[in-house]
């Protein structure tokens, strides 16, 4: 949603596509659901809100979704504007050959 607040429940959806030019070799990732205050990298003012495991190789051009995943935000932690980071293979477990 473009407006939460604070302690709300949120759905959200994110879409991830393989723009390579060969399969996945690995079949099992994580993608994490971050709130952020600068909608910039990840860094330790950073909230980690969720992880969702992927399970499946793709294909090029392939692409999973991620639909309605609920989640919750939590209190006394941003004052004014906050962003929602979805961070894909977060443990950097797919290989990306010299994109990595």
């Amino acid at each position: 949603p473009r407006n939460a607040t604070e302690g709300d429940s949120i759905q959200i959806n994110w879409t991830i596509l393989n723009d390579g030019t060969g399969n996945t070799r690995q079949t099992t990732w994580s993608d994490q659901v971050w709130l952020s205050l600068n909608n910039d990298v990840i860094d330790a003012g950073d909230i980690l809100l969720s992880t969702v495991t992927r399970n499946g190789a793709l294909a090029p051009q392939q692409e999973y979704q991620v639909l309605q995943h609920m989640i919750n935000l939590p209190l006394n932690t941003f004052a004014e504007r906050a962003f929602l980071v979805v961070r894909t293979d977060a443990n950097n477990e797919v290989y990306e050959d010299s994109f990595e």
